[in-house]
């Protein structure tokens, strides 16, 4: 079994992350949505942690960890009708639970997931093909 096959097969057995005084929800694709639209990237762009400030860095790991643990429903509610500044608002209330040892099991499994996102890439290239597909 490849790597590749290993990290994607790992990644249908998940539960919730306990820490301690909150769980954080598996990341799913609803999960890369959410992330995606409060301007998360570490999942988009690999090169995030490098190019971020310090602090936004620091911001992004509180908003992952608030995204996935928080109350599912207060989340999409906030997302969804809150815009950014209520987003940040939300994070930041939020992020009184969050105690110092917590931040190096959130940043392991933001790195987990990374490396799931990988495994898990693909490329489409164009075969010249001139047939349709649903959608277009």
């Amino acid at each position: 079994m490849s790597d590749r096959e290993q990290i994607l097969g790992e990644s249908f057995i998940e539960s919730p992350l306990k820490l301690s005084g909150f769980s954080l929800r598996p990341f799913t694709a609803g999960s890369e949505l959410v992330c995606r639209q409060i301007g998360i990237t570490f999942f988009s762009d690999p090169t995030a942690k490098d190019t971020l400030s310090e602090t936004d860095y620091k911001e992004q790991i509180y908003a992952f960890a608030w995204a996935h643990g928080e109350d599912l429903e207060k989340v999409l509610a906030t997302v969804d009708r809150g815009g950014a500044e209520a987003v940040k608002a939300a994070v930041r209330r939020w992020a009184f639970q969050i105690e110092p040892q917590d931040i190096s099991f959130i940043l392991s499994e933001i790195e987990r997931i990374g490396r799931r996102f990988a495994a898990a890439s693909f490329s489409v290239q164009d075969n010249g093909s001139k047939v349709d597909t649903p959608g277009n």
